[in-house]
């Protein structure tokens, strides 16, 4: 398994997104997981602030 997105928070704490869930998608359906990682990680780092 890949790490597809590995973030780091000011605490130290690290989120790491693996490949597992882009298996058997189609790229449409990637696309939208890829969306969904980064408005997931946008929510979480703008909550450190």
């Amino acid at each position: 398994m890949a790490i597809v997105k590995e973030y780091k928070t000011a605490k130290g704490v690290t989120i790491r997104f693996n490949d597992a869930a882009y298996a058997d998608k189609t790229e449409e359906e990637r696309q939208k997981l890829r969306e969904e990682v980064n408005k997931t990680i946008s929510a979480i780092l703008l909550k450190r602030a």
